[in-house]
């Protein structure tokens, strides 16, 4: 009795923010554990300010509670009957007591609703390999998804009815009666699926605004506005109750994803809160939404929708009193940057690019998508037969933002770790707090431009060398950085796009192809294409690359700064592809290292001949993944590396490494592996290097 007397007296509703800050450094702790030091603090500071002790822990008990049971779930069964949810290219969303699976299943058609027997077989979830890498695990998990399996047969048992199954019929009906310019946008903004084509995605994402692709809080609030509108200037209905019904039949059908969701809560809590006698304020509202979702599922905290959609809120929220300005052109771009600097350490990772182009136009384009693009989209949706003539809107449109894009005036920026985050959103929210009370304006702007500044010249004041043996899978892939932005070399080049854009790199000094196998050149092109390659080096005797490079071989050379790489093969052409590999060697601050491709035994015998003890290294690079086609007694006695670093995946169908090889290579060195460590970064300083993987285990030793 006593808490609802609090709440009718409305001191609770006003404390509402601190629950969700409290559930925000609750969930942060769950992924960073040094988080745990602020929750205490925190805690105790809210217990102070508030004196709600008994809710506090309520809601901490319950999320606790619900985590861990979450966290308990464990199926193994290989045989289950499951609902289809959603449909996806080649895999199916289904629900089987209570839990979502993703399962890949090429030779089936079915529909959402459909009762499908499935035998499967459960797939490891990959892990992330490097700090800022994509969490796919994360993500899985976010969209309440705990296992990806592959189904070896199935058999539909009966229909049903699904929520998805009117979207999934209308989709395929747009799919086949309407332009694929037009249909991409109606996805995206009408139905909630953005898979536009990967150069026009890149396009958005290079300008900043790819997240109004996807049905935003934003969206949702006015499409609201434009139903009252019309049922009041058409039927002259006037309530609420209406639309909302609409906008949640809407949101249901589309799939409910999370940023229509947020909006849809927070428009039913505003309706009831407008009608009662306890007023919320629009902070309060967006706190009890953020509690509500978090409690149906605490998992969603981690996904990126949810995260962009609180961000933009809370800071529209407050935008007018930190924007005070009669002028709408200034007060919608001020917005805009409000917006984008806010969301600047989570956006920035989907294409690494602060665009000038961005700075300038984007605020334009952000209202062109919402305020044009967005209801032709709805217009063809509910109108197909309109597109004939807005498709060429569309297709217009989609040559802007691609020749926009393709204008290359801006930065490369390094994907933001939660160090930078947090050291970020502090300067960020105290310049935010200074532009509202009026004071130290000036400091704060200084302050946080050094930041962003520090941030894009970041390698440039770097003093470590730093080699990363990417962890690629299959395959091989080595990014050596220079310290203080020296040069860039890129050894082989296989699944390495993304980490060489999350690491901020602009320039590629080399790229050193060391022999045409796809496991080793696949994004060969795409990175040429991409980044400022100033040279690329491919064997003289291997005529299998998709890319034009300097033909090098045994005695060849060449110098970044003082630093000598040299050429040691191949000395002459071989039959075997892997025989003809680069074999690079090279010392930097007195550390040397030898990468040696995929070299067969046949090439590393008349190495031995050719350099014998000059061969002695600190670093091996092991050859083909670790194979005992390479990796011999007499060559390992003449490198004889204090560490071996083999680049292979954990599941691969050559059983790589070979036991014997690992065995070999122990008796002689540290054997450090990727799909153990993840990727393996050697960093140099002072003449002495540090060893470090990102996964680690009882194994693996850090220097």
């Amino acid at each position: 009795m006593r808490l609802f007397q609090k709440l009718r007296n409305k001191p609770f509703c006003n404390n509402v923010h601190f629950f969700m800050f409290l559930i925000i450094l609750l969930m942060l702790t769950i992924k960073y554990y040094f988080f745990s030091i602020f929750l205490m603090i925190y805690l105790i500071f809210i217990i102070k300010k508030t004196k709600l002790i008994i809710p506090i822990f309520i809601t901490l008990g319950i999320l606790i509670i619900e985590l861990f049971i979450i966290n308990l779930i464990n199926y193994s069964d290989t045989n289950i009957i499951a609902k289809i949810e959603e449909v996806k290219d080649n895999s199916y969303i289904a629900s089987y007591r209570g839990i979502k699976y993703q399962i890949n299943d090429k030779n089936k058609d079915y529909i959402p609703g459909d009762i499908v027997e499935f035998d499967i077989t459960y797939l490891d979830i990959s892990e992330k390999s490097y700090d800022t890498d994509f969490d796919y695990k994360e993500y899985l998990k976010s969209n309440k998804i705990l296992y990806l399996a592959r189904a070896n047969k199935s058999s539909k048992l009966r229909g049903g009815f699904s929520f998805n199954l009117l979207k999934y019929y209308y989709q395929n009906y747009l799919k086949n009666n309407i332009n694929i310019n037009s249909f991409q946008y109606v996805n995206a903004l009408v139905l909630g699926d953005n898979n536009l084509e990967s150069d026009l995605k890149q396009g958005y994402s290079i300008l900043g605004i790819s997240h109004i692709l996807a049905i935003s809080g934003m969206h949702i609030m006015l499409l609201f506005q434009i139903i009252s509108f019309l049922l009041l200037k058409v039927f002259h209905y006037y309530k609420k109750k209406l639309p909302l019904i609409i906008i949640t039949t809407y949101v249901i059908l589309i799939g409910a994803p999370i940023s229509a969701l947020r909006a849809l809560i927070f428009l039913i809590i505003k309706y009831f809160n407008d009608k009662s006698n306890i007023k919320y304020t629009n902070l309060d509202i967006l706190s009890i939404t953020f509690i509500l979702l978090i409690f149906i599922w605490p998992y969603t905290f981690y996904n990126q929708g949810f995260i962009l959609t609180f961000l933009v809120s809370f800071i529209l929220i407050f935008s007018n009193e930190i924007i005070k300005t009669k002028h709408k052109l200034l007060n919608m771009y001020l917005t805009y940057y409000l917006i984008y600097f806010s969301t600047l350490p989570v956006v920035i990772s989907f294409n690494n690019y602060m665009s000038i182009i961005t700075l300038l136009i984007s605020p334009i384009l952000s209202v062109l998508v919402t305020f044009v693009v967005m209801p032709l989209s709805f217009i063809v949706a509910i109108i197909p037969i309109s597109n004939n003539i807005l498709s060429y809107v569309f297709l217009f449109l989609n040559n802007y933002i691609i020749w926009l894009s393709n204008i290359k005036i801006g930065f490369h920026i390094i994907s933001f770790n939660i160090i930078l985050k947090l050291i970020y959103y502090f300067i960020y929210i105290m310049l935010i707090i200074s532009m509202i009370k009026k004071k130290n304006i000036i400091r704060y702007l200084v302050i946080y431009g050094v930041f962003i500044v520090g941030i894009i010249n970041i390698k440039l004041i770097n003093p470590i060398t730093k080699i990363t043996f990417i962890d690629v899978g299959q395959g091989d892939s080595c990014l050596i950085e220079l310290n203080n932005n020296r040069g860039n070399i890129l050894i082989d080049c296989y699944n390495c796009f993304d980490y060489l854009k999350n690491e901020g790199i602009s320039t590629i000094d080399y790229m050193i192809l060391t022999h045409s196998d796809n496991d080793h050149i696949k994004d060969s092109v795409d990175v040429y294409n991409y980044f400022n390659v100033k040279n690329v080096l491919i064997p003289f005797n291997d005529d299998g690359f998709n890319i034009i490079g300097t033909k090098i071989k045994s005695g060849s050379y060449f110098n970044i700064d003082n630093i000598k790489f040299e050429i040691l093969g191949p000395i002459k052409t071989y039959d075997e592809k892997n025989s003809n590999s680069i074999v690079l060697k090279f010392i930097i601050n007195n550390i040397s290292f030898l990468f040696t491709g995929d070299m067969t035994i046949e090439e590393e015998k008349d190495i031995v001949n050719k350099y014998k003890n000059k061969l002695d290294v600190d670093i091996l690079k092991v050859g083909h993944h670790g194979s005992d086609t390479s990796s011999s007694n007499e060559f390992l006695r003449y490198v004889s590396p204090k560490e071996s670093i083999i680049s292979v995946a954990k599941y691969n169908s050559y059983n790589l490494p070979k036991e014997e090889v690992v065995e070999r290579l122990n008796k002689i060195s540290n054997v450090y592996m990727t799909k153990d460590l993840g990727n393996i970064e050697v960093n140099i300083f002072n003449n002495k290097y540090y060893i470090n993987g990102f996964k680690k285990n009882n194994d693996f030793k850090l220097w």
